[in-house]
């Protein structure tokens, strides 16, 4: 009986040394190796933006009380009449979604004036909205409402993250995600996105914080940007290949806060961590 209890001893014993050194091997090749294998390295920014949309406003055409016949928030196709003051009608020139709320902002900035804003001159430009509702009086040349247009809005994003026209993004604002294309690359750290996505939650001309913009993953193994050895006819990584260390020849697939994205490792070989001097 003693000699089998001290057999099962010395078999856990012999477990947990065994056990030991395999977590001891392996935490001690994490330190100095990092697996080959190709992973998305996100591209992700959080920054301000100015949103806009395409928008035509609505004027009273004679003193009265209007009557509306269209609801807010619906489409409509060109030359449909949305409303009545007494005898005169308001029409709607081009197709859009009408919307009887307005922040008077749409006289006051165009497209044209929003790209050159800088995001010191942002401030807030959030602004009350004034609703028109059916029995209302109104008077000749007052904004009644506004034609939003169906297809797309815009942001003006202030980051100095490098994008090229064309590019396609995703923009996350709270818990929504859209697909955008950059329209422009401007001056002073701004670019402008088009959204091909008619949402009728996007206000037009409203200051967004902490926008999150999102570039098109990188695809390759990710290592720390100093393990790059940089020479003038090529670029190298010092890996572990079948237990030799070697300096192996890489292609930068790209690079992104402090990460770069390489291949043409071997399979199965692993990265040195520590950076040759």
């Amino acid at each position: 009986m003693l000699k089998k209890h001290k057999r099962i001893i010395l078999l856990i014993l012999l477990v947990t040394i065994v056990g030991g050194v395999i977590i001891w091997y392996r935490w001690e090749h994490r330190t100095k190796y990092v697996d080959a294998v190709p992973q998305n390295l996100v591209r992700m920014v959080q920054a301000d933006a100015l949103c806009y949309r395409l928008e035509t406003t609505f004027y009273a055409p004679a003193d009265g009380k209007i009557e509306q016949l269209v609801k807010d928030d619906t489409r409509v196709p060109a030359n449909t009449v949305i409303a009545m003051v007494g005898s005169y009608p308001i029409y709607a020139e081009t197709a859009g979604t009408i919307s009887w709320q307005y922040d008077g902002l749409e006289q006051m900035l165009g497209p044209s004036i929003i790209m050159a804003l800088k995001q010191d001159f942002l401030g807030d430009w959030d602004k009350p909205l004034t609703e028109v509702r059916s029995g209302d009086t109104v008077y000749k040349g007052d904004i009644v409402g506004k034609l939003v247009d169906n297809y797309s809005w815009y942001l003006v994003v202030y980051s100095d993250v490098q994008v090229y026209r064309n590019e396609k993004l995703q923009i996350e604002i709270g818990k929504n995600t859209y697909k955008g294309v950059v329209a422009e690359v401007l001056n002073d750290n701004r670019f402008s996105v088009v959204i091909q996505f008619y949402n009728s939650d996007v206000a037009g001309y409203r200051v967004l914080r902490n926008v999150k913009v999102y570039k098109e993953p990188l695809r390759g193994i990710i290592i720390p940007q100093e393990l790059l050895i940089e020479a003038d006819e090529a670029t190298y990584v010092k890996i572990s290949y079948r237990n030799k260390e070697r300096i192996q020849p890489v292609r930068v697939v790209g690079k992104w806060d402090k990460k770069a994205v390489v291949d043409g490792l071997p399979q199965g070989s692993f990265v040195v961590l520590s950076p040759v001097k």
